[in-house]
């Protein structure tokens, strides 16, 4: 799986709170290199690996470019964009 297939975005009340109750993220993905159990698998890990670390709920939302498209989902819930290196 391409990094550059990707796409991540905060959204939700940890944007717009001192006091968040979770930490909202969005995985923008190109489902023409990346199918649906890679995505899956990579919420796993991604999910495993914050539990760790941080100790506030963790919600990640799958979508690819064309449901994104279609719902309008990031200007719609104002979402930022996270740049990965």
């Amino acid at each position: 799986m391409k990094l550059s297939s990707l796409r991540f975005f905060l959204f939700g009340s940890f944007e717009k709170t001192a006091t968040p109750n979770d930490i909202d993220l969005l995985i923008l993905y190109d489902s023409g290199y990346v199918n649906i159990s890679q995505i899956l698998s990579l919420r796993r890990r991604i999910l495993a690996h914050l539990k760790g670390l941080i100790n506030i709920p963790v919600d990640i939302s799958l979508l690819n470019f064309i449901e994104e498209e279609e719902l309008n989902f990031i200007a719609t819930e104002k979402a930022s964009e996270l740049f990965i290196n």
